[in-house]
């Protein structure tokens, strides 16, 4: 016995409009991944990062007046970007001007 055509046809869009969906949502998972960990982080109140042993979670490095940096790229790394990570999403950032102490050696702090 023959599949009635519309049968046929009802299963064949459903099985377009499932394929379509599962491939957009993979490539959103891609695309948004790092917005997914912290929505994760943020709904779970579970964060990896706080028992790794870790003092920093990142190293800002940039040219500093020594090197004749631009105002703009001083505010961004001294300003902007602590304020973004540190202050909106918890990151703990290492900028060499704020937490390296003058005259000590790099790997003691």
């Amino acid at each position: 016995p023959d599949i009635p055509k519309h049968v046929f046809t009802a299963g064949m869009m459903a099985a377009v409009i499932f394929s379509a969906t599962a491939v957009i949502m993979v490539v959103m998972c891609l695309i948004f991944r790092v917005d997914l960990v912290l929505l994760y982080r943020d709904l779970s109140g579970k964060d990896e990062t706080l028992e790794d042993g870790k003092e920093f979670d990142a190293y800002v490095s940039y040219l500093n007046e020594c090197m004749l940096a631009s105002e703009e790229e001083r505010e961004f790394a001294l300003k902007i970007l602590p304020n973004t990570l540190e202050n909106h999403f918890g990151y703990k950032l290492c900028i060499f001007e704020r937490d390296v102490t003058p005259g000590g050696a790099i790997v003691d702090d």
